[in-house]
Parts: C-alpha cells; structure tokens; sequence
C-alpha cells in the first residue's frame, strides 16, 4: 500500500461516522487538505491509466544457425540455448501480463 493510498483510507475512515457510547459524529477535514489529497490521488490514477495503456514490445532473442555457427555453438548447444530463451521469455511475458502491461505483436 502507497503513502497516498494509507493518507486515503486515513481520511475515508475519519470522514465516515463513528459511533462511540451512543454519540455520532462525523470528524471535519479542511478543504485545503482535502484540494491537495484529490488533486494527488488524480495525480495517481492518470499516471496509472497512463501505464497501463502503454504496450512493450520482447525482443527475438533465440540464436540463428548462422550465429551459432560463429560462436563455435554445436547443435545440442544452439538447442539448449534456443529452449532456455524461450523459457524465460514465456516466464517474462506472464509476469508482464500479470502486471496487467500489454505486449506489442500478440
């Protein structure tokens, strides 16, 4: 949870009434306050929407022949390097889409 978010959830909570030995009262916030605590959670959700609408793109990073034939790669080699970049570029891509970014190209 960020700064913003605990100073948000502090205001929401001291806003809404409380009940303490059968009295009610709402607690009173200043309006600058509350200007300058809007004004900054409107910050944070354009710079979140802003994010979340940007798209990256994963670079080829597979070996062709013709490289592994100039780092003196044998084919069980290119082989093992070729699977291992696809896994982990499966393992990059979930986590990115789980971060809710979207990937150029799919």
């Amino acid at each position: 949870m960020t700064s913003l978010n605990k100073q948000a959830q502090a205001i929401i909570s001291d806003i809404r009434l409380k009940r303490g030995s059968g009295d009610v009262y709402a607690p009173i916030i200043r309006l600058d306050e509350f200007e300058v605590i809007t004004g900054a959670l409107d910050a944070a959700e354009k710079r979140i929407a802003e994010l979340e609408g940007r798209a990256v793109s994963i670079p080829e990073v597979r070996i062709t022949v013709a490289e592994s034939r100039r780092k003196n790669l044998t084919w069980r080699e290119l082989g093992a390097y070729n699977e291992g970049a696809d896994v982990a570029k499966g393992t990059i891509l979930a986590a990115i889409r789980a971060a809710g970014i979207g990937v150029k190209g799919e």
